[in-house]
């Protein structure tokens, strides 16, 4: 029975440090091990578990030393599966000589290695008297996954995976396991809920949940199919059951590769994949996410195989945070990456809150920042980005041939998609790849350039293929963008945007000016010109008022989710629903109600973020 929840920040600790005592290469008791690592697990945090200094600690002190055994990656999974599935330098994920299978990858492999504990103890809960594991690389594996989170409802992959089960999900589908409600109308609510979620999740949240679900499914049919040809590799010792081999459930391979997707790190192992230099780490893998470089605790990879953590050095902290280093309390972080928010969820299940600690540079606003006056800038996430791909390529499909000449220009160039808006550092503004795109965008090319493949001085000899001939004049296209007026009346704007009408030049002028842009590339040219740079901004005014329109469809589906959370599930009547079940549907629906906060959070941010850098552009800011 799991110890009450007051209580479960010291039950993980009793866990971790006899975890560390048992691969102690100095033969230390867990109390010995405790004393010796200044850190310990807490709830006291805003993430509501992570790890907190014990101790006053000094810049740079030595935190936690974790040996090789005690890390779980391909050099150590001998004891858990055969060796013609692990990866290797000899080969990683490739087809062996002969009739060998294929390796896994990192995350496969140890993601089966987590499965195989999970059906060892639902084998050995369903068989009380089927005996107790054996030998240290079971015990370590149990103290280990001990300590791995139980519920990952918070991260989109859960999400979708709960909307392809059936609404008539029976225990033995796997369904509960998950924490997926205990009846099926219940179930169905859940699902209706979940579908709400996703429909709100904003475009490049969405492409980059895609994203996962394309891993996820992938390694999921590569067990499948490791299972099919050996069932075997599931089996459990003749002790705990006489069943030679036990199916791969959805449920809990989703649990295991959430386990590994979330909490590995990067581990130099000389394996040929990037994606196989992974490894999971006890204790260290409780540590949380920070954005600020001055609370980072830095992770080394020590000469024998282990892994180190240090507290932030001196250098990392600005002046006025002082060079004391850190306090009793405070929370121990680290850092998973430059990760936006949606990227967080996506991954990790979780976003940074939207006023995050602040060093320095930071909290100190530039001067040439419009929005500084009113106290409208950005104080979350540094690395939050919205993805304007779809708007500019539409205001490139707007002025007809010409746009689709500009198009391929910017693909011959190196500058086609990927374009991104941002709010740090301040002020707001458009990606280096996208101002070019503006720019060009609000250039008149000169006839040859649009009749012909683009040759410009500055890149002589470098052609693009002529894939359409001009079937309209240029007055069609520009009027075609006329045709487009955005209506900022309903974006709060106090005067209709200036539509784009080129000025009157000759072919001669539009050479040099596109020249001009060309320079712009190389670094020649700060602008194009005065007013190619005012039409550019403009442009930039009417991308963030279409896209401010289109989030509409994210709030009505946060609206409906909500509806459904605080209106449909309450009123559900749950016949079989056991008294002692119900707390576990309550962290059900608050799992529920956090998933739905996290992404109401992603869709307010990229609003947000839109709203500043339109601010910034109307104001004609420089870029």
């Amino acid at each position: 029975m799991q110890p009450p929840i007051k209580d479960q920040a010291e039950a993980f600790n009793h866990v971790l440090f006899r975890l560390l005592s048992d691969v102690s290469t100095q033969g230390l008791t867990p109390e010995q091990v405790r004393q010796s690592v200044p850190l310990e697990v807490s709830e006291a945090v805003p993430a509501g578990r992570g790890l907190v200094f014990t101790e006053d600690i000094r810049p740079g002190q030595l935190l936690l030393s974790l040996p090789p055994r005690s890390l779980l990656h391909p050099n150590t999974l001998a004891p858990y599966l055969p060796r013609d599935l692990i990866p290797s330098k000899q080969q990683t994920c490739a087809t062996n000589a002969g009739d060998s299978p294929p390796k896994l990858s990192t995350p496969q492999a140890i993601s089966l290695v987590l499965q195989k504990w999970h059906i060892r103890k639902r084998v050995q809960a369903a068989t009380p008297l089927s005996g107790s594991d054996d030998g240290p690389e079971a015990s370590f594996l149990n103290h280990f996954a001990a300590t791995l989170p139980r519920r990952f409802d918070t991260v989109p992959l859960f999400w979708l995976i709960y909307t392809r089960l059936p609404t008539s999900a029976e225990p033995d589908d796997g369904a509960l396991s998950l924490g997926l409600g205990d009846a099926p109308n219940l179930i169905g609510r859940r699902l209706q809920f979940y579908e709400e979620l996703l429909k709100a999740l904003p475009r490049q949240s969405r492409r980059l949940l895609d994203r996962v679900v394309e891993r996820f499914d992938r390694d999921f049919r590569r067990i499948e199919e490791v299972h099919h040809q050996d069932p075997s590799i599931l089996a459990l010792p003749d002790h705990l059951t006489k069943t030679t081999g036990h199916s791969i459930r959805l449920a809990e391979f989703l649990w295991a590769w959430l386990c590994v997707n979330s909490r590995c790190i990067f581990f130099p192992l000389g394996l040929q994949a990037h994606s196989d230099n992974f490894t999971l780490a006890p204790f260290l893998d409780m540590a949380n996410h920070t954005s600020q470089p001055s609370l980072e605790c830095r992770v080394q990879f020590n000469p024998a195989g282990g892994l180190e953590l240090y507290a932030p050095p001196p250098s990392a902290r600005p002046l006025h945070l002082g060079r004391k280093g850190m306090r009793k309390g405070d929370e121990c972080l680290i850092t998973y990456g430059a990760h936006s928010n949606a990227s967080l969820l996506s991954e990790y299940g979780f976003v940074l809150p939207g006023v995050c600690p602040s060093d320095e540079e930071d909290a100190r606003p530039r001067e040439d920042e419009g929005a500084a006056s009113d106290g409208a800038t950005w104080k979350g996430n540094r690395y939050c980005e919205v993805s304007v791909d779809a708007e500019v390529e539409r205001l490139f499909d707007e002025q007809g041939e010409a746009g689709q000449r500009k198009m391929e220009l910017l693909q011959d160039r190196g500058y086609w998609g990927d374009y991104t808006l941002h709010p740090h550092p301040a002020p707001a503004h458009p990606s280096h790849r996208l101002v070019p795109a503006l720019r060009l965008l609000a250039l008149r090319l000169p006839k040859a350039a649009v009749a012909s493949p683009v040759v410009t001085p500055a890149l002589e000899g470098k052609h693009i293929d002529k894939t359409r001939r001009l079937d309209k004049e240029r007055g069609a296209a520009a009027a075609k963008v006329s045709s487009h007026a955005p209506d900022r009346s309903k974006t709060g704007g106090k005067r209709q945007a200036k539509l784009l009408s080129y000025t009157p030049q000759t072919d001669a002028e539009g050479e040099r000016l596109l020249a001009n842009w060309e320079a712009t590339l190389t670094g020649h040219e700060e602008t194009v010109s005065p007013q190619n740079e005012a039409d550019a901004h403009e442009l930039l005014v009417t991308l963030c008022d279409r896209l401010a329109r289109a989030y509409r469809e994210h709030t009505e589906a946060i609206d409906e989710a909500e509806r459904v959370l605080t209106k449909v599930l309450p009123a559900t009547p749950i016949l079989t629903l056991q008294d002692e079940d119900r707390p576990k549907l309550e962290r059900d629906l608050q799992g529920c109600r956090t998933s739905l906060e996290f992404v109401r959070q992603l869709v307010e941010e990229e609003l947000q973020i839109t709203h500043l850098v339109r601010r910034q552009a109307e104001a004609q800011t420089e870029w």
